[in-house]
């Protein structure tokens, strides 16, 4: 779990994770996790870009109003990446491919956030991703989805987050080799991905840098590579396999 960071830039981890509030595996983050504020005026956010700079988060306490539209600018504007300063004294920029309903940026060497836009029967749902990678650190993502109004919805209404078991791709009947799995895998580590091009959410076990080579080689034959979830107007579907 992201408790378990190797990472090397030790510093720049600690601060961005301080200013981030994260601390956990793969979650939903509940309000609890991340300051909620509404957009100003009660006004509602129609796009992904919208929700990049009106979203009020610890974990995008780095970056000001004004640095996130300098960053939407720049990359409207220039024909290379362009990063910028944040409050790290390091540099955020904007990644491609980014459109309407759509936006990734990566905050901290070792940090990333995206903004998928969905619809939904109410108007739109805006699920944000928040990744803690890099270094040779096993991928985390922390899940949060908020509505037009930039106000907090209960992730479990939104998704229910993948386990070890969900990965797992052996019969019921395998009871050893699936104990086995979970001894090794005490605490799973998932990334979770949005497509930029329709509303799959891949997730992904992250465990092989932590676990150690010998214990991953023996258990990945029986492991699922990935999952995926499709949107249903109202909520994250797993597909079962």
């Amino acid at each position: 779990m992201a408790r378990a960071l190797g990472i090397g830039a030790v510093l720049l981890s600690a601060m961005s994770m301080a200013l981030c509030g994260v601390g956990g595996s793969a979650s939903a983050a509940e309000p609890s996790d991340m300051d909620t504020v509404a957009v100003e005026d009660d006004s509602t956010v129609r796009d992904a870009r919208g929700a990049f700079i009106h979203l009020t988060a610890n974990v995008l306490d780095l970056l000001d109003t004004r640095t996130r539209l300098d960053m939407l600018d720049y990359y409207d504007l220039a024909d290379t990446v362009r990063k910028v300063p944040n409050a790290l004294d390091g540099l955020s920029w904007i990644l491609p491919p980014a459109n309407d309903s759509y936006i990734k940026a990566q905050l901290t060497p070792v940090s990333a956030l995206t903004i998928k836009r969905l619809d939904h029967k109410r108007g739109h749902v805006f699920a944000v991703a928040y990744t803690i990678s890099g270094n040779g650190t096993a991928a985390d993502s922390e899940l949060s989805f908020w509505d037009e109004n930039l106000k907090r919805i209960p992730a479990a209404r939104m998704i229910k987050l993948a386990n070890v078991e969900n990965f797992i791709n052996l019969p019921r009947r395998d009871k050893s080799v699936r104990e086995d799995i979970m001894d090794v895998i005490p605490y799973p580590m998932v990334e979770y991905t949005f497509s930029p091009d329709n509303d799959t959410l891949t997730a992904r076990l992250t465990v092989a840098d932590y676990i150690g080579i010998e214990n991953f080689q023996r258990i990945s034959p029986y492991l699922h590579k990935s999952l995926k979830y499709t949107w249903n107007g109202h909520k994250y579907i797993l597909h079962r396999k």
